[in-house]
């Protein structure tokens, strides 16, 4: 067993040597074919490349292989849409070995732009690429390379839906936040380690302070640290929040005696409802009441018209609705006057 060890292992030094000094060669004659398979794997998971390109392979070591100035337009089937069609560039990617028993590998990716094409981009898409981003995927089999594709898809795929996940890969990159028409913000979306290996989005609170400020929108502390918890929401958040702003105001303009807090109020929380669940729509209109500036009574009328908005929605009541129910529902408060007489206040 000795003997046989010690010609296992002079064949493999042997191999190894004459594979190390021909590496480049080797390396970029593959390449096509390669790009290929890279290419076939991808659309059997929803990723249709369109055209790829890159620069040569280098292999400054065994155990590490790099490509520069990788590129490919490509098309992405999303819920929503049949395609999005979409340009991916790297100026740098490196596969590292991460163990050998199994044989399982990292991928790097350095100084990435994803753009997706305006035309293209799904409505419920808060941004329209990213830009300067790096990205360090979890320990990927070499084996089944189809399925550590499958594997990484599906736990971005979960990150970015449920803004959290176990697993050990690294992302970060800018990303542009439209806060008004005409209006963005560049803002750095990162993952954050949490314990037990978990990871999740966040955006810097100075960022966020910023996306605030231009949109704006007046929201308490506690509601910032919402938006910074769930990054993937926070530009909807606060446009629907800019927009029931606006819309109020316009409404107060046509008419000086319209109850526009109310209005504001009550769509604000509808929209907020229709798209993240009841739930989640109360904790961030909750924390919205945490502003100074509101008497006891325009606090507990705030608190019963959100509550009034999220029950609309559970009793499906259309949009077009909302301002007639505004002016006549005797559920809606108007007016912080009619606080103390009214029965049955909601929170």
């Amino acid at each position: 067993m000795k003997k046989l060890l010690m010609i296992t292992g002079c064949l493999l030094v042997i191999v190894g040597t004459v594979l190390w000094f021909s590496r480049h060669a080797i390396a970029n004659a593959v390449i096509d074919g390669v790009l290929v398979k890279v290419a076939s794997k991808a659309k059997k998971v929803g990723i249709e490349l369109v055209d790829l390109d890159s620069g040569e392979i280098e292999i400054p070591s065994p155990l590490e292989a790099r490509v520069q100035q990788f590129r490919t337009d490509f098309d992405i089937g999303v819920p929503n849409k049949n395609k999005v069609r979409s340009r991916f560039e790297s100026q740098n990617i490196e596969l590292t070995a991460a163990g050998i028993f199994p044989p399982m590998a990292r991928i790097q990716l350095q100084d990435f732009s994803l753009k997706f094409h305006p035309d293209d981009v799904p409505d419920d898409f808060p941004f329209d690429g990213f830009r300067s981003g790096s990205f360090l995927s979890a320990p990927l089999s070499v084996l089944d390379p189809e399925q550590a594709l499958r594997n990484t898809l599906s736990g971005l795929e979960t990150l970015f839906d449920e803004n959290e996940v176990k697993a050990d890969f690294n992302f970060s990159g800018y990303v542009s936040v439209q806060v008004q028409k005409d209006v963005s913000v560049d803002a750095l979306l990162y993952t954050e380690r949490l314990d037990g290996g978990v990871r999740r989005l966040r955006f810097k609170r100075e960022d966020l302070q910023q996306i605030v400020e231009k949109a704006d929108v007046r929201i308490s502390d506690e509601m910032l640290d919402i938006l910074s918890e769930y990054p993937l929401r926070a530009p909807v958040i606060i446009l629907i929040s800019h927009k029931a702003k606006q819309d109020a105001e316009a409404k107060k303009k046509q008419e000086y005696s319209y109850p526009d807090d109310a209005f504001r109020h009550i769509n604000w929380s509808y929209q907020l409802t229709k798209l993240f669940g009841p739930e989640f729509a109360k904790r961030v209109t909750d924390s919205h009441e945490t502003l100074d500036g509101n008497t006891v009574n325009e606090r507990l009328m705030d608190f019963h018209n959100n509550a009034v908005a999220r029950a609309l929605v559970a009793d499906g009541v259309k949009v077009e609705a909302l301002e007639e129910i505004i002016l006549s529902d005797p559920r809606v408060i108007r007016s912080p006057h009619e606080v103390p007489s009214y029965k049955g206040l909601l929170k």
